[in-house]
């Protein structure tokens, strides 16, 4: 995972607090294998993509990447669904992942239908 980003890549969730509003939480890569890596190992976390959106100008990619989430990878149903937008960067040699912004799927914000395939 370490290779994939930017030393300055970031990692960040969004959604509802408890309170209703929205919150945010922002990541370095070490910060988001230090918190959530224990707790994806001990409890299983596969996802799979079930929907991509891409654009492209230049050295700059925009992804809306739609996904399902299981704790095993046999599980019938996903525990979870979201998009992740994902920015990324070519320096000329590769690409690099600058973020990855997230915001999983709840009853009252449901995703819409054309950004699963």
């Amino acid at each position: 995972m370490r290779t994939l980003f930017l030393p300055e890549g970031r990692l960040m969730a969004t959604g509802k607090k408890s309170d209703g509003t929205m919150g945010k939480k922002i990541m370095t890569v070490e910060d988001y294998i230090a918190t959530s890596g224990p707790f994806l190992e001990k409890e299983g976390f596969f996802e799979r993509e079930i929907g991509r959106r891409t654009e492209q100008f230049g050295s700059v990619v925009h992804i809306f990447s739609t996904y399902d989430s299981k704790r095993k990878l046999n599980d019938e149903k996903p525990f979870m669904r979201g998009i992740n937008s994902i920015q990324l960067w070519n320096d000329g040699k590769r690409w690099w992942i600058l973020t990855v912004f997230w915001q999983a799927e709840t009853a009252d914000n449901l995703i819409p239908e054309k950004y699963i395939d």
